[in-house]
């Protein structure tokens, strides 16, 4: 009777939570998130019918490569004259909804589970994935989840005797090389630690796994033109980057705060409940077998969570979350008892998303900043110059100006990070860069002082307008 309750609860909160999400995204249009950036991009590629060798949108005074995963602006550029804007700015929504679509079909044709596990799976998934923190901006993240869970599904299926699942590796495998970059770096972490495993506790023959991984690069490689292998050179440059600057949320040196893990995916509790079944109970028939392989894959993804570059790793943990619930829900028959667990849970899911729709603080894109937008667009200029903020991703893709930022690379790193915001209070390096840049408009907000460069601006610029707590200043003729 309870599991029927519980489950009858999460399928009440289902359509609740998709109607609230696709809300909130309608009308909480955010200026600084990641969608207008990719909106632009993926403009950029639609215009270009293909791969872009650079980004047209980008100038720290030199060509940037075109180094993101393709495939979240791929899927943009074929929406962009199809679908309104509302629709692609709620992108993640459908795309996680899709994934669980997906995880359904597994459980059911791989795992054989019955209905009511699938439901109650489903619907715990969804709406733990569900909340505004990860659904508000459009990100590449749910794509990555499902090429991982494809590719480690096959390779728990693969090492434990059903080889026919061969192709659930490469398929995986070869979407994490076009969609997600710490996706990729995941599963060969958990790679490396498998094999390790396997050499020393089992002598299994590691030779397929390494042969499907570089099989399934070739293959992204061969369909990208070799950008995917740009894609990976950059972003080891940018983890190197990180080691020296910090975590890429605020440059701080760290471990991944388990709190924040919690709060990003409370279904990691169900972990210990597995190492319990595992060990406490002596039950040693899991050990080389398909849910072994899963556990270990959860074990990898909490460790990188927590010991990743500085804590940057803490918001991934919710690619363990379609593992976590098949670990759970493996057994043949679940009693009230377990059920009950779910419950605190549950609860922690409802507070963590209710959480994330009272956190946002950010500007929203209301008239006044369309106006500003609209003026920086008809002005004839090509160039533009932002301080404090470096990049405004609304205003790079309503103003199809070309911004002096990096883009979502290492160059936002060393360009952004190291050559502007860490030397913003040095006056002359930031007046100095500005005059090599000589952008034809400079916006700059009201919490920026710098009088080197107020009084270059004075002298071979003009101010235009006050909007949004920002000065547009447009240069003499």
């Amino acid at each position: 009777m309870l599991f029927e309750i519980v489950t009858l609860i999460i399928l009440v909160l289902i359509p609740l939570q998709l109607y609230m999400n696709y809300v909130f995204i309608k009308k909480n249009d955010l200026v600084n998130t990641d969608t207008y950036s990719h909106l632009r991009i993926s403009e950029e590629l639609h215009d270009y019918r293909g791969l872009i060798p650079y980004y047209k949108s980008y100038f720290p005074n030199k060509k940037l490569r075109y180094t993101y995963p393709p495939l979240l602006h791929i899927i943009l550029a074929v929406l962009q004259k199809r679908t309104s804007i509302t629709f692609r700015r709620a992108l993640s929504l459908w795309l996680n909804l899709f994934v669980v679509s997906i995880f359904a079909l597994i459980l059911y044709s791989v795992f054989n589970f019955s209905a009511e596990k699938i439901a109650l799976s489903c619907g715990l998934y969804l709406i733990n994935s569900m909340n505004y923190f990860e659904t508000n901006a459009i990100t590449p993240r749910f794509l990555g989840i499902l090429f991982f869970f494809l590719a480690g599904v096959g390779i728990a299926q693969f090492y434990s005797g059903n080889t026919q699942f061969w192709p659930y590796i490469i398929i995986g495998s070869t979407g994490l090389f076009l969609s997600h970059r710490m996706g990729v770096q995941i599963l060969l972490f958990f790679s490396v630690v498998f094999t390790l495993i396997l050499l020393i506790f089992f002598e299994f023959n590691l030779f397929w796994l390494w042969l499907f991984l570089l099989i399934s690069f070739l293959i992204a490689l061969l369909i990208t033109r070799g950008q995917v292998f740009f894609v990976l050179k950059d972003h080891f440059k940018r983890i190197s980057l990180h080691m020296v600057t910090g975590n890429q949320e605020d440059g701080r040196r760290k471990l991944g705060n388990p709190f924040i893990i919690l709060r990003k995916n409370p279904l990691i509790l169900l972990l210990p409940f597995y190492i319990y079944k595992l060990f406490m109970t002596q039950n040693y028939e899991y050990i080389n077998n398909c849910l072994f392989v899963i556990f270990i894959i959860c074990c990898v993804i909490l460790f990188m969570s927590i010991f990743w570059i500085w804590g940057s790793g803490e918001r991934h943990i919710i690619f363990a979350s379609p593992f976590l619930l098949i670990l759970y829900f493996s057994q043949k028959t679940i009693s009230e008892n377990y059920v009950l667990i779910l419950i605190p849970i549950l609860i922690l899911i409802v507070i963590k998303n209710l959480y994330s729709i009272w956190y946002v603080k950010e500007n929203r894109v209301d008239n006044e900043w369309r106006e500003l937008a609209s003026l920086i667009k008809n002005d004839k200029g090509k160039k533009l110059l932002i301080f404090p903020e470096i990049n405004i991703p609304y205003l790079t893709y309503a103003t199809k100006k070309i911004i002096f930022s990096g883009a979502h690379d290492s160059s936002a790193v060393s360009f952004n990070r190291s050559l502007l915001k860490r030397r913003l209070n040095e006056h002359s390096h930031i007046k100095n860069m500005a005059e090599e840049f000589n952008s034809d408009l400079v916006l700059i907000g009201d919490n920026y002082n710098n009088p080197l460069l107020t009084e270059y601006l004075k002298k071979y610029y003009r101010t235009e307008v006050y909007k949004c707590n920002h000065v547009l200043w447009k240069k003499n003729k």
